[in-house]
């Protein structure tokens, strides 16, 4: 009997045990960031994995192993091989690109505003440039060529980015606003085989400052997140 319960206190134990082991081990969640865009990263006990980018699903469909130091993650038959070391996933973001390092410590990523109905026509007024962009729902940071800068003044706006996607549509003459309930709209009409195509292009300001600029064409519109730019 005395050596039945010592058995049944060593499993007791060994469950205590069990989810400290799990925490502190490589299953759990991971936390990295690319271009402005947070990662999570779930590994699971039973050897599947989820991936969300910027709160999306992007491998739902994963697995992962660990072989020494070698981390091996697999989403829909394609595995990618990294690096367990440290207390640090490092994972390639793609064959020969740039390396995106998974840490436990969750990471804040960019979340717009509420939009501000009562913004009046000359809080747009100044130079703004993008910081964010959302395309397809998928948030992530902009730099360089793909900023779209653009001044308004008086309901008019003027796009500054000769090689961005706005001015392909819109050209980069200013254009005139229409003030609709707070927000700037700006309709056009493009000749379709089809039918006529109804592009809508639009700025809200936002609720912490920041203007929401968006481009739909009836299939989803992309945004861009822009703040002013301070005057020197």
């Amino acid at each position: 009997m005395k050596k039945l319960i010592s058995i049944l206190l060593a499993l007791a134990l060994c469950c205590m045990m069990i989810p400290a082991l799990a925490e502190d081990g490589i299953t759990g969640d991971w936390y990295g960031e690319y271009s402005g865009m947070v990662m999570k990263l779930t590994l699971n006990e039973d050897g599947t994995a989820a991936m969300e980018v910027s709160g999306m699903d992007m491998g739902s469909n994963a697995g992962w192993t660990l072989d020494g130091d070698r981390f091996t993650l697999t989403v829909d038959g394609t595995p990618t091989e990294g690096t367990y070391t440290d207390g640090s996933i490092q994972l390639p973001e793609y064959e020969g690109g740039p390396i995106v390092a998974f840490g436990r410590d969750p990471i804040e990523g960019f979340i717009p505003a509420e939009v501000n109905p009562e913004a009046a026509t000359e809080d747009y007024d100044g130079t703004w440039e993008s910081t964010y962009g959302s395309f397809d729902g998928l948030i992530m940071g902009l730099s360089g060529e793909s900023r779209e800068t653009i001044t308004i003044e008086g309901g008019k706006v003027t796009l500054l980015n000769t090689n961005g996607g706005a001015a392909f549509f819109l050209g980069t003459d200013p254009i005139e606003m229409t003030y609709e309930n707070g927000a700037l709209v700006y309709t056009q009409e493009i000749a379709n085989d089809a039918e006529p195509i109804v592009f809508i292009f639009k700025i809200e300001m936002l609720q912490d400052g920041m203007i929401a600029m968006s481009m739909d064409m009836g299939y989803g519109a992309s945004i861009y997140y822009l703040s002013k730019v301070e005057a020197e």
